[in-house]
C-alpha cells in the first residue's frame, strides 16, 4: 500500500481557495455545502478531506494525485471516466459510488463502505481494499494489478470477465458472488472457499 505524498498543507475553504476548479495543498475540514455546485473539472492535488459530505458536488471530469479523504460522504457520487493516484479514502461511505469506467492507481480503501458500487471497465493497479464492505459491487470486464482485499465484504459482487489471477481474496467474505470460469484461474482462495465455489457450480465433494 502506498499512501498519499501529501508533504503540506493549510487550512482552506473548498470554494474560495479553489481556482478553474483545481485545488493543491489544501486541508479542508468539517466544511458544509449548502447549495449544489457542478464543476466542469476537478483536480484536487496534495489535499487532505475531512469529515466532508460531497453530495451535493458534481463534476464532469474528477482527477486526484495525492489525497487523503477520512470520514467523508461520498454516497452516489459519479466519479466515472476520473483518474486517481495515490489516494486513500479511510472511513469514508461511497455506497452507490460509480467509478465506471476509471484508472485507480496506487488508491487505498479502509475501513470503508463502498455497498453497491460499479467498478466495471476500471482499471486498477495497486490497489488496496481493508475491512471494507464491498456488497453486491461489479467489477465486470476490470483489469486487476497487483490488487489486494483483506477481511472485505465481497458478498454477491459481480467478477464476470474478470481475471482474478494472484489475487488473494482468502480473508473476504465471497459466498453469492458471479464469476465465469476463466476468472478463477489464478486466484487465491481459502479452503472452505473452494467449497463453497463448488456448490455453486454443482459439483459435489465427499469426505
Amino acid at each position: 500500500m502506498i499512501e498519499p505524498k501529501v508533504k503540506r498543507v493549510w487550512e482552506k475553504d473548498f470554494f474560495t481557495d479553489m481556482i478553474d476548479g483545481r485545488l493543491k495543498n489544501a486541508k479542508v475540514i468539517n466544511q458544509n455545502f449548502s447549495c449544489e455546485e457542478n464543476f466542469e473539472e476537478l483536480w484536487l492535488e496534495e489535499c487532505i478531506f475531512q469529515n466532508i459530505s460531497f453530495l451535493k458536488i458534481s463534476s464532469k471530469e474528477v482527477v486526484c494525485k495525492d489525497v487523503l479523504f477520512q470520514d467523508c460522504d461520498f454516497t452516489n457520487f459519479d466519479f466515472s471516466d476520473c483518474y486517481m493516484e495515490r489516494v486513500q479514502f479511510e472511513n469514508c461511505k461511497l455506497v452507490g459510488a460509480n467509478f465506471s469506467p476509471s484508472s485507480l492507481k496506487n488508491v487505498s480503501f479502509l475501513n470503508s463502505n463502498l455497498q453497491y458500487c460499479n467498478f466495471s471497465l476500471t482499471k486498477l493497479a495497486n490497489v488496496f481494499f481493508e475491512k471494507s464492505k464491498l456488497v453486491e459491487n461489479s467489477f465486470s470486464a476490470c483489469k486487476f494489478y497487483k490488487c489486494e482485499f483483506q477481511e472485505c465484504s465481497l458478498e454477491k459482487s459481480d467478477f464476470l470477465d474478470t481475471s482474478l489471477k494472484a489475487v488473494d481474496l482468502s480473508t473476504c467474505d465471497i459466498s453469492g458472488i458471479r464469476f465465469t470460469l476463466s476468472s478463477l484461474k489464478g486466484a487465491i482462495l481459502a479452503k472452505e472457499q473452494c467449497i463453497i465455489l463448488a456448490s455453486v457450480l454443482g459439483i459435489q465433494i465427499k469426505n
